[in-house]
């Protein structure tokens, strides 16, 4: 019987690992230029569903990793962040608001017309 390989995998000692080539353009975040890393399944259904999850999640950090290099091509296109100025006193951003503000605002919003069950709740919460 032919069994089909399970992309991103090779079986050792009836054990399933995961494997992946880090591109060149991302080496530089890597001690080695391969990622292994065992699934702890000897069944390849299993292991087809974590080698899957594993190489979505990889391709999502690399896709981040190549989002914030700073050689991106047309990275002086991109909208930049608002400046938020930080207080010298306290290491705290001025644009912030503290949690009680947020609190307030929220009941003044949402709990114009509601208990005090609704008010204990949120202030609980």
């Amino acid at each position: 019987m032919l069994t089909k390989r399970v992309r991103y995998t090779f079986n050792r000692g009836g054990y399933y690992y995961f494997t992946r080539r880090v591109p060149t353009d991302l080496q530089q975040h890597y001690l080695c230029p391969r990622i292994v890393q065992g699934l702890n399944t000897k069944c390849s259904s299993t292991a087809k569903t974590r080698a899957l999850v594993a190489a979505a999640k990889l391709d999502e950090y690399w896709s981040h990793l190549r989002m914030t290099d700073p050689k991106l091509m047309g990275q002086h296109m991109l909208r930049s962040a608002p400046r938020v100025t930080v207080d010298s006193d306290a290491s705290v951003a001025i644009s912030s608001i503290s949690l009680t503000e947020a609190l307030q605002t929220y009941l003044t919003i949402k709990g114009k017309h509601k208990g005090k069950t609704f008010h204990a709740a949120a202030e609980r919460a």
